[in-house]
């Protein structure tokens, strides 16, 4: 019980630690972002406005702490990794053609397409002048890495888009190369800066990925689940955008064929009415389809 309460206790304290790190990173954010052009400085404080979750520099944060780091770099490495993630949503909302982005309108919505590909390009370069600054190679080498499959990802999900005859192992590599690949790398880019070795190295990336994993598994459900106030986004908007994730991979493998029909109907005409999207949750729901993609996501 003693080994218990202490352990709870030193988690609690790198808890707090990694909040007191998140603040920093947080105002390394906002000097990163500016930019001597008055066009790019003010699409980077409309960013910085929208918020986020931060869950990435986050799980870095805490994988260098539990790993007994204690130095700056990984603060700098913090706001690298948060700005390769917003850079992939400006791009990720070009590509949807979506106008809504954590309840505002998104970029491209405010400043046209061409306009905003540039910003998604500047804050890229932005973030990889930032690594370079540490000239730690193998940190450099992580993140080009893990750039390089986050891009992968977005091709192979454009390659499938408008498509429900995709698998469920199909979609789970997409999930792995878009999202889960980015917290990989936060827990194994902790535990380098760390240097404690490949051993450490591979058990927190593996962590990452797992949690990056049941993180878009759960985003997936909340699209067929939540509502537009909770998500700062339209309801259904992945079904909308093209995109099968695994709730309606999930539906056409267990549903009837006229069911099926509807579905793919719906989907092809892109006949999103009311109705339409209420019977489409209904069937969801008749199938317990969401049951089982939680039930995936706690797995993980």
């Amino acid at each position: 019980m003693k080994t218990a309460s202490r352990a709870a206790r030193t988690l609690s304290d790198i808890l707090k630690l990694c909040d007191e790190d998140l603040q920093k990173v947080e105002a390394g954010l906002v000097l990163s972002a500016k930019s001597a052009l008055p066009l790019v400085d003010d699409i980077n404080k409309y960013l910085h406005k929208s918020g986020g979750k931060r869950f990435r520099p986050l799980f870095l944060l805490l994988s260098s702490r539990l790993c007994g780091f204690k130095g700056e770099s990984v603060m700098s490495v913090g706001v690298v990794v948060e700005l390769i993630h917003v850079a992939t949503l400006v791009h990720d909302d070009i590509i949807d053609d979506a106008y809504v982005r954590r309840g505002r309108p998104s970029v491209n919505a405010k400043w046209g397409n061409q306009v905003t590909v540039l910003a998604g390009d500047w804050l890229y370069m932005t973030s990889f002048a930032l690594a370079l600054e540490l000239r730690n190679f193998r940190v450099l080498d992580t993140l080009i890495g893990i750039t390089r499959k986050m891009v992968e990802g977005e091709l192979m999900q454009l390659e499938r888009s408008g498509r429900l005859d995709i698998s469920m192992e199909e979609q789970l590599e997409i999930c792995e190369r878009k999202t889960a690949d980015l917290f990989s790398g936060c827990g194994r880019l902790g535990a380098i800066l760390a240097d404690v070795g490949p051993k450490e190295e591979k058990r927190l990336a593996s962590c990452g990925r797992s949690l990056g994993m049941a993180f878009q598994l759960i985003d997936d459900l909340l699209d067929y689940t939540s509502s537009e106030d909770t998500l700062g986004k339209p309801v259904l908007k992945d079904l909308q955008e093209g995109k099968a994730t695994s709730p309606i991979i999930g539906l056409i493998q267990r549903a009837t064929k006229e069911e099926v029909q509807f579905t793919r109907e719906v989907f092809n005409q892109q006949d999103f009415t009311r109705s339409n999207k209420e019977e489409i949750i209904r069937l969801i729901g008749s199938y317990r389809v969401l049951e089982e993609c939680r039930h995936q996501a706690e797995k993980y």
